[in-house]
């Protein structure tokens, strides 16, 4: 016996046979896993008693099912070299396993393996150890969750959680793909070193090896699918040696499903056979879930973002995605030194469409116009629309010179003669102001505001101009310094006054707040333009701090006056961009408030959202300073600036003020109504309180309140109001009887198609009272069968039983064939004198006021389809 390694292993021999009345089973074993000892207690386990074990294998004394347990935890145990504990199972019995590589002069000679066995209670801990981890796993996915990270981060992170609490070998996510009929592996935890698992290929096809696992059957099935033992499987002969390489005896599959459909699998693998108690499994059917809603709302804020950055006329990029644009522009010109030309472009006379034909004829022609500048410019050159008939140009060449015959081609196809609706004919043109970088600005913001003052200039020389920024720099930089010093005196002779303009609440007219606006008379006593006079005070900080700082202590100091009126709601005061984000704001704003300790809690600051681009995470400090103090911060002019939704992500305010274009499109066509709802939705459900700015109309303040939104400002409801004014204001306004109506009957998503097109016929009548209508429409309302030939009653023809038995329905169909006509009746009617004839136009509106009631009211009373698409 010179060998060292049997000398060891014939002592380790005489040790345990002198301990053999051991209960447990003891097992020794040599470096190539032959059988050296087994006491007693194993060779019963395994009928073994009486037999010659001595130099034989598991796999000749030991059931294959057995020795395939036996083995993988083996080999783990001499791989580690150092202790190993495992739980296995042999047949109905479990066993806690500790394995001992035992060494000679450093070589591993055999191996020496304990095996007690695990009782009842210790299953059941071990259970609940592993319910308590798959809890704690949910919570943290579902922290995860509430950042709405993109997919790929949402399927690695939660994998790595999954393996970490719960010990999993290994987990993965991979995407479903029907049409090629496979699975893609896309994230995984943890690494397995010399495994690529895009090597992996897992089909769809159950009559193919690679689709015979638990992962395609979960998805073929829409159910889970569990395998506790994975060796007892010659169905899975394809996978073992995956099986084996990881160490894994169960395994589980669950289906990850979107919107009702399976898009994803969730693959699970424990190192213990029966791992997956069905509480476990309910845990982790629930975090599959999870995941899946997760998917579901990160499309629908990435459909909802897509709204945001695009125009919905023209489906081009809007001015939020083309200032992103212009940026990402800079900074890649930065490393090749090419030359951006950004443009903003007009078309000169567009209002003499609208004003003639409507806003329907002006859309088509907006429509045209995007498309014919898509084709004029270059691939890699960006096309916007900025708003009205304005759109923005963004060029990219190695020097100046490139630009011209761009340019001059964007002009070619947006000019010449243009037949209108009436067979007439406009000679069109269009006005084009451009801005250069670096030379005109190294920033987007600073490039758009360039390019929109050489416009501003172009449409001030003629038609068809186009004006460099170069030119007009000068004469805009002399203007900025006067008005800057202007202003400096204004403020120090206090000629800055405030006017207020009232926020209330839609429904019933309440008063909820004031906006306090600056406003500014010359020597000559002629009113500055307030935009003209902002822009040269967010041109100097130290202008826009000496500015804030008067503004609010202005609007303080008119709390107790407004509060002696009776207004108890808050007082918004707007501070500029380049201030709030200023050293020393927060010290100069707590030394104003200690000066008027009343108006504290009543006091909101509003800043403009693109101001904030500059540095947001020390805006969300100093908003955060604000809001700990019981201070409010509203975002104002929500929706014109950048990355809008990005700040609701981000900052922690307490309001957005919906920017007044989207308003005034509201009524422009269906796509503006669906872009506002979605952004009133997005407020209300993160809990942000939202107030609508350019209310000018009655039908304005309606619609805002069908769509969920019921603070508002505007015109309509008061213009900017000087301290001595506002009594008379609050003695006199009083909210629309209309507005009531809406506040209880909001518009459901599922109807809106049916909806706009009743507020389309309410429109078509008022262009036919006010005489705006066209020749077509005239006719249309004339003819005998108007009311079957417009959209509405196409609508309502189009009907099926049971809505045609509908009592509403009925009375819809004779108040519809009603308001037709009246109508011929006012049209026909030339002799009519005018208190006759506003009469008439007053029943006409009453009239499709009350079609509309009953319309809505018939969408709350019925679930019956209504056949929205024949709209």
């Amino acid at each position: 016996m010179n060998d060292p390694a049997e000398a060891a292993l014939a002592h380790w021999r005489h040790l345990l046979q002198s301990l053999s009345a051991w209960p447990y089973p003891v097992l020794l074993k040599d470096a190539e896993r032959r059988w050296v000892y087994a006491n007693p207690a194993i060779l019963d386990l395994f009928g073994l008693t009486g037999m010659d074990y001595v130099g034989r294998r598991d796999a000749d004394l030991l059931g294959p099912e057995a020795a395939a347990i036996c083995g993988v935890a083996d080999h783990r145990a001499l791989a580690r070299g150092e202790l190993s504990e495992d739980i296995e199972r042999i047949g109905e019995r479990s066993f806690r396993t500790f394995k001992v590589p035992l060494e000679e002069e450093g070589k591993i000679v055999g191996l020496l393996t304990l095996a007690p066995e695990v009782s009842d209670l210790e299953a059941a801990r071990a259970d609940a150890d592993r319910y308590l981890a798959c809890y704690q796993a949910l919570t943290e996915i579902n922290q995860l969750i509430i950042h709405d990270p993109d997919p790929q981060r949402l399927f690695s992170e939660s994998c790595a959680i999954f393996a970490r609490h719960l010990g999993f070998r290994l987990v993965w996510i991979g995407w479903v793909r029907p049409a090629m009929g496979k699975i893609d592996i896309a994230a995984h935890s943890p690494a397995v070193p010399g495994l690529d698992m895009a090597d992996i290929h897992i089909t769809l096809d159950p009559d193919r090896p690679e689709g015979q696992g638990p992962a395609a059957q979960a998805v073929r099935t829409d159910h889970t699918a569990i395998i506790s033992e994975v060796t007892s499987r010659p169905d899975l002969d394809h996978w073992q040696p995956y099986y084996r390489r990881f160490g894994v005896h169960s395994i589980a599959a669950f289906p990850i499903r979107q919107k009702g459909q399976v898009v994803a699998v969730m693959m699970t693998y424990a190192a213990t056979a029966g791992y997956f108690a069905p509480s476990v499994v309910r845990l982790l059917e629930e975090g599959a879930g999870d995941i899946g809603f997760a998917l579901e709302r990160h499309e629908e804020l990435r459909q909802l973002a897509r709204r945001a950055l695009y125009d919905g006329l023209t489906e081009l990029p809007n001015r939020v995605l083309f200032q992103d644009r212009i940026q990402q522009a800079i900074l890649a010109g930065a490393r090749t030194a090419e030359i951006l030309a950004v443009g903003f472009l007009d078309m000169d006379d567009f209002k003499e469409v609208n004003d003639r034909f409507g806003h329907g004829a002006g859309d088509s022609l907006l429509r045209e116009w995007a498309e014919r500048l898509r084709r004029a410019l270059r691939e890699g050159d960006t096309v916007a629309r900025l708003g009205g008939d304005e759109f923005g140009l963004l060029l990219r060449a190695e020097s100046i010179a490139v630009f011209w015959p761009v340019i001059a081609r964007v002009q070619s196809a947006l000019s010449g003669n243009l037949r209108l609706p009436d067979g007439s004919e406009l000679d069109m043109s269009c006005s084009l102001g451009i801005a250069f970088s670096p030379q005109d600005g190294e920033d987007a913001e600073t490039l758009m505001r360039h390019a929109d003052l050489a416009l501003y200039e172009a449409k001030r020389r003629g038609k068809g101009v186009v004006q460099v920024f170069a030119d007009a720099l000068e004469k805009e930089r002399q203007g900025l310094q006067s008005l800057r010093a202007r202003l400096a005196q204004a403020l120090a002779h206090g000629e800055i006054r405030l006017v207020f303009q009232p926020v209330v609440e839609l429904p019933t007219g309440e008063l909820r707040g004031f906006e306090a606006l600056s406003r500014w008379h010359d020597e000559n006593g002629r009113a500055v333009d307030p935009e003209r006079f902002m822009m040269a005070v967010e041109s100097r900080l130290p202008l826009a701090i000496a500015f804030s700082e008067y503004v609010l202590r202005q609007a303080l100091s008119a709390w107790p006056q407004l509060a002696a009126m009776g207004h108890n709601g808050y007082l918004a005061v707007n501070i500029c961009a380049v201030t709030f984000l200023s050293e020393g704001f927060l010290p100069r704003l707590w030394d104003l408030l200690a000066e008027y300790p009343d108006a504290r809690r009543h006091l909101l600051i509003e800043v403009t959202e693109t101001a904030l681009l500059r540095d947001i995470p020390l805006a969300r400090s100093i908003i955060g300073a604000l809001e700990g103090q019981g201070i409010r911060v509203s975002l104002d002019d929500f929706g014109s600036g950048y990355a809008s939704l990005r700040y609701l992500q981000e900052l922690p305010v307490s309001q957005i003020k919906l920017d007044a274009g989207f308003i005034h499109a509201l009524l422009d066509n269906e796509r503006n109504l669906a872009i506002v709802s979605g952004v009133i939705t997005t407020a209300r459900t993160l809990g942000i309180s939202l107030v609508a700015e350019g209310v000018e109309s009655e039908e304005h303040g309606e619609i805002l309140q069908a769509l969920g939104c019921f603070k508002a400002q505007g015109f309509f409801i008061g213009y900017p109001l000087s301290l001595e004014e506002i009594p008379a204001w609050m003695a006199q306004w009083k909210a629309p009887e209309e507005w009531a109506f809406w506040a209880h009957h909001p518009w459901h998503v599922e109807h809106r198609k049916l909806f706009w097109g009743a507020l389309a016929h309410q429109r078509w009548l008022q262009r036919l009272l006010s005489g705006k209508a066209d020749r077509e429409e005239r006719a249309q309302a004339l003819a005998p069968d108007g009311p079957h030939r417009c959209h509405f009653g196409q609508w309502h023809d189009s009907q099926t039983a049971p809505l045609r038995d509908h009592p509403l329905y009925q009375e819809i169909g004779a108040l519809h064939e009603q308001i037709h006509s009246a109508m011929i009746h006012f049209l026909h009617a030339a002799d009519l004198n005018d208190g006759r004839r506003d009469a008439e136009r007053a029943a006409i509106l009453q009239l499709s006021q009350t079609l509309l009631r009953k319309l809505w009211s018939l969408t709350d009373s019925t679930a019956l389809p209504l056949g929205d698409d024949s709209l």
